[in-house]
């Protein structure tokens, strides 16, 4: 071809949900389970999921958007590459490449299905991963503007932190780069402990859509985490002016394993009802 540039030819922003991975080896050793996360280069840039402790490779769900924003004219060799997360180097899971100029993504297209792809490691099938492509410059339902989150109650954590320390629990929650935190609740332990406090992200910029939700011991020297989870506020169908009817609850994880329950209320309103 002698196009200058080629028919379809991938310009502009590509956002990668990455849905989940299956089919892995689930152990790196004898004994040790793998901590999975996902690597995407476009270009230059390279972005990563959050890794699942101890998670193995079989049907880990992420639920992550990534997002390569205003990329050169040619970008079009997305990498692929599913990494077990260790202390001295990631371990290469399973790679492939994809030829973006090859998935007819015309501008504004959001994938409607899921595309799975086969990932390769030395040569042989490694396992799956499945993703969702968008072009669109505004994700649909895409957060931007006001969130208050009224952290209800937490449930079903332990009680202590050691043999007689009875835990001293508080939440904090991370939105782009601000953190906002609730009053802690001295020796109340981790079973049903009611908050019913509002915290407020004010004129957050569009795309600040992962809210990171930790709660956590209060002690004198640092405070230790009893469980976390990320929630992608894309995926919670929230258009401006919602208000939570009813209350979401959240598993929380620690070290890969169940740790609590926390219960939240999410409104968008500008002026709480």
């Amino acid at each position: 071809s002698r196009r200058a540039v080629p028919k379809g030819a991938f310009a502009g922003t590509l956002r990668v949900t990455v849905v989940r991975i299956d089919a892995f080896s689930d152990t790196a050793g004898l004994m040790d389970r793998t901590d999975p996360f996902i690597s995407l280069k476009l270009g230059s840039e390279t972005l990563k999921t959050s890794y699942k402790n101890n998670a193995g490779g079989h049907n880990v769900d992420f639920n992550e958007t990534l997002s390569f924003l205003d990329k050169p004219l040619l970008s079009n060799r997305l990498e692929i590459r599913v990494l077990d997360k260790d202390t001295v180097s990631d371990d290469l899971m399973g790679e492939c490449d994809v030829d973006l100029n090859t998935l007819d993504m015309q501008e504004d297209h959001e994938d409607q299905e899921e595309r799975v792809f086969e990932m390769m490691r030395q040569g042989k099938p490694a396992g799956k991963t499945t993703l969702l492509f968008s072009r669109r410059a505004v994700p649909k339902g895409a957060f931007a503007g006001t969130l208050r989150v009224t952290v209800v109650r937490i449930d079903a954590f332990s009680d202590t932190a050691g043999l007689m320390d009875r835990t001293d629990p508080f939440i904090s929650l991370k939105l782009g780069s601000e953190t906002l935190k609730t009053s802690y609740k001295n020796n109340a332990g981790g079973h049903n402990v009611d908050f019913n406090e509002t915290l407020s992200f004010l004129d957050k910029p569009l795309l600040s859509n992962r809210l990171e939700i930790r709660v956590l011991d209060k002690d004198t020297v640092s405070d230790d985490l009893m469980g976390e989870c990320d929630v992608d506020l894309n995926t919670l169908d929230m258009q401006e002016d919602h208000e939570d009817q009813e209350e979401r609850v959240f598993e929380m994880m620690r070290q890969g394993k169940p740790a609590g329950k926390t219960t939240l209320l999410f409104s968008r309103r500008a002026v709480p009802k």
